[in-house]
């Protein structure tokens, strides 16, 4: 073989050698290319919540994120932070992709803000102005299916988990203060209207107190007067409550409005006014008497204590009309159950009217009562005698 034989097939040797190896590059790099396509339109499907765009580039009917199922709050912020998402193939190799992605970091976002008193509708400006983000890394592997790449379901579960976790402590928490002061303005709506069981339907008593038992207890001429009583009392009252904090498990809310001064207007009748407090005395100390001789064994125990309640009730109303307005403020716990249940604490009527009082009933309007009692023929001289030694304050 001459030189000249040689060269043209070292040439020709080289020719084909190149020719090979820029045929592989190519084949290389439309690989890479589709397979970087894919990850791409999979990941965006998954950002815009395009379920079947995201299943057509997984193989099979495993992919991993057909199985996010959010709440509606959740939804919602996910969808927020994922608007602001950005995410970079950083390499593809061996069949499969690495990808950093970032999105807003909620939770860092909300960490000083009092959650409970968020709306999801307050969450755009608070992302807007943050830098917070949080940065992921997730793999995902390539299986050629015929002539397609695919993307191997079980690389999409480590994603689907992280969207699945996203947001989902404070979605709890998002919107729950204005629920709770709904609530709150459900329960007093009611005591304004003087709908006793449904406002009770909102407390646990812790007694197994149930809604419809005022009427179960009592006649429904008595239920009336409680109702118009109770209609009186909260009807005066005006308030705003706020959120103040959330723990999940409740809401405290602060209080501030004004009601009726009716402890302080009691007070001021009971110790100044003979006109209305002897009667209501003398009332009372007939009560006593029918209760001092009543047969357990055969009376209708219900129906005297039925006759103290219309008493009471009457001088109550009395001493509302009379009452002057005065301002308020208390702390209202809102509990929350595991199911999201809310009930107010037992204590919610003394939250609201105030601390309940002991009055001072006057030793002088108790003589006058039974001196009228007496004068009138309804006591005899010797239970006189009896409830004269008698303390007031035993009575009433």
């Amino acid at each position: 073989m001459n030189k000249r034989t040689r060269k043209a097939i070292c040439v020709v040797i080289a020719t084909c050698l190149t020719a090979s190896m820029l045929a592989g590059c190519n084949i290389s790099f439309g690989k890479t290319k589709a397979q970087k396509e894919l990850v791409e339109r999979y990941l965006n499907a998954c950002i815009e919540f395009e379920y079947r765009d995201a299943s057509s580039c997984v193989k099979g009917s495993g992919d991993a994120f057909q199985d996010v199922d959010l709440g509606p709050v959740q939804q919602e912020i996910c969808e927020l932070c994922l608007s602001e998402a950005q995410f970079e193939v950083e390499e593809i190799k061996n069949d499969r992709a690495l990808v950093k992605f970032s999105m807003p970091d909620i939770d860092r976002i909300l960490k000083r803000e009092n959650v409970a008193a968020l709306e999801v509708e307050d969450l755009d400006d608070l992302i807007a102005d943050s830098d917070k983000l949080i940065e992921e890394e997730f793999e995902f592997d390539f299986i050629k299916d015929k002539r397609e790449w695919l993307i191997d379901p079980d690389s999409t579960e480590e994603f689907a988990e992280f969207i699945s976790e996203f947001g989902l402590d404070v979605s709890s928490e998002i919107g729950l203060g204005s629920r709770a002061v709904a609530f709150f303005d459900s329960f007093m709506s009611c005591l304004a209207q003087g709908n006793i069981d449904a406002a009770y339907a909102f407390i646990d008593t812790g007694s197994g107190y149930s809604v419809g038992s005022m009427n179960s207890f009592y006649s429904s001429d008595v239920v009336a007067q409680l109702e118009d009583f109770y209609a009186a009392l909260f009807g005066t009252v005006t308030y705003e409550a706020e959120v103040s904090s959330c723990n999940g498990s409740a809401v405290v809310l602060e209080v501030t409005g004004t009601r009726a001064a009716f402890y302080d207007s009691m007070q001021y009748v009971i110790a100044n006014n003979a006109d209305m407090t002897v009667p209501y005395m003398k009332d009372m100390i007939l009560y006593e008497i029918r209760l001092m001789d009543f047969d357990y064994s055969n009376g209708d125990l219900t129906s005297l204590i039925e006759e103290s309640l219309e008493i009471q009730i009457e001088f109550y109303i009395q001493c509302l009309e009379l009452a002057q307005t005065e301002d308020f403020e208390c702390t209202v716990e809102v509990d929350i159950d595991e199911n999201g249940n809310m009930s107010l604490d037992s204590n919610i009527m003394t939250d609201i009217l105030g601390e309940d009082q002991s009055f001072d009933y006057p030793q002088e309007f108790y003589e006058q009562a039974l001196d009228e009692l007496l004068e009138e023929g309804q006591i005899t001289q010797d239970q006189y005698d009896e409830l004269m030694i008698m303390d007031p304050d035993y009575i009433f």
